[in-house]
């Protein structure tokens, strides 16, 4: 039987401090630093686990989604006229398929924790958040499940990114999948040292202030960064919203100029997908006909936005799995993209087009696709961009495309 944890939670206002990562960047800590920041909005770092689980397929994420639950039912007491972020979720694009390979060695296909303290920034006040667990001294969890993990030991051919697509081309042409979306590595030399990491926080908000911006540092296991332009969902109360963002063009092009049967094509299959399962959850879908445009710094996206209501026992929990991936950073059909993904990339993509976000004590919850991220593990930057490859794709173009998007996470680092 599991035991379900008593946590102790204290609240304090810090009145004088604006910018919170002067006193992380400081602070001592064991097993984790992190922050997320979606301006306007709310702004969160934490330090250490108060509690932290590790998972590597959709049911064991789904076994201790439940024991999560049971936390927050507990515990309830503690959470009167407040809301706090209070569990954190970083899972890997693909769960079924371990993360063996360098750089992915030492971090598992998904993450659930509770942080030690949480400092949150919402309309300029800020607050600190300590939690501990009561019942037990602070210790990562990995077995609190069954190992119920599976390996894909399909082979793995060593390609270019021009020979993927030509690979894919006839499974495309011949109907097998509609769109896959296939991805590029590479690996950079760079000492991603706490002053840089700092400034990449700080530059990132200023480049790209539509973005989310996220950094998790699991020191020896390496650092989880990103920009993403991408949300998943975010619920508040019964009201979930999401979005469809793909198809991607030059900041100087519009709807009229662009490769009406590419891109748009490439975005319609997101919304055709996020309309069939949300509807399977939710009701009251409304959503734009026609997408509008989300311009950033050199790259421009075709953005669909869809809100509903979510139906009754549906908590985020449920929704993770109901939803990613989305065609836009995997394909349509899923399981067959998938599959062709699994058997052309040379590389583990790992937490990269992941999913990562939180939910707070009322199941309100935020989760972001982790596109335009990377992994930074001794010495070393492992970046990745990935691209819509259909029957209209034209390799060269989609090759420049990938190089855009590496140039979002390079030019922050390099203070371009």
């Amino acid at each position: 039987m599991i035991t379900i944890p008593k946590l102790k939670i204290n609240q304090i206002d810090i009145n004088k401090i604006t910018d919170f990562k002067d006193i992380v960047f400081k602070d001592n800590y064991d097993y984790l630093r992190f922050f997320w920041n979606k301006p306007k909005e709310i702004e969160i770092a934490g330090i250490d686990f108060s509690l932290k689980n590790e998972y590597y397929n959709v049911k064991e994420f789904n076994r201790l989604a439940q024991h999560y639950r049971n936390i927050l039912e507990e515990n309830n007491h503690l959470f009167e006229k407040i809301e706090i972020p209070l569990i954190f979720i970083i899972n890997s694009f693909d769960n079924e398929s371990i993360g063996n390979r360098y750089p992915w060695t030492e971090l598992p296909s998904g993450i659930i924790f509770i942080p030690k303290k949480i400092y949150i920034k919402r309309n300029d006040a800020l607050k600190l958040i300590t939690i501990s667990n009561k019942n037990a001294p602070n210790k990562v969890n990995k077995h609190i499940l069954n190992d119920t993990r599976s390996v894909n030991k399909s082979k793995k051919l060593n390609s270019t990114f021009i020979n993927m697509i030509d690979q894919s081309m006839p499974l495309i042409n011949n109907n097998e999948v509609s769109k896959v979306v296939l991805s590029r590595q590479k690996k950079i030399e760079f000492n991603f040292s706490i002053k840089k990491q700092s400034l990449f926080l700080s530059k990132a908000e200023l480049n790209f202030p539509q973005c989310t911006t996220f950094l998790y540092d699991f020191k020896d296991q390496g650092i989880f960064f990103g920009v993403t332009p991408e949300t998943l969902f975010k619920t508040k109360q019964k009201q979930f919203y999401t979005e469809a963002l793909a198809g991607t063009f030059q900041p100087n092009e519009d709807l009229n100029s662009l490769d009406r049967s590419k891109e748009i094509d490439e975005h319609n299959f997101v919304v055709d997908y996020i309309n069939d399962k949300i509807s399977k959850f939710s009701s009251d879908i409304d959503f734009t006909n026609i997408p509008f445009l989300l311009k950033l710094d050199s790259i421009t996206h075709l953005k669909t936005e869809f809100k509903s209501t979510l139906k009754s026992k549906i908590d985020p929990f449920n929704i993770i799995h109901k939803l990613h991936p989305t065609p836009a950073v995997c394909g349509t059909p899923t399981k067959v993209a998938m599959q062709i993904i699994r058997t052309l990339e040379s590389h583990n993509r790992g937490w990269y087009s992941g999913t990562l976000g939180w939910i707070d004590n009322n199941y309100n919850s935020h989760f972001i696709v982790s596109i335009r991220s990377g992994l930074s593990i001794d010495k070393n930057l492992f970046i990745y961009a990935g691209c819509g490859i259909t029957k209209n794709s034209n390799k060269e173009k989609e090759y420049h495309e990938s190089e855009i998007k590496f140039n979002s996470i390079l030019s922050i680092l390099n203070d371009e």
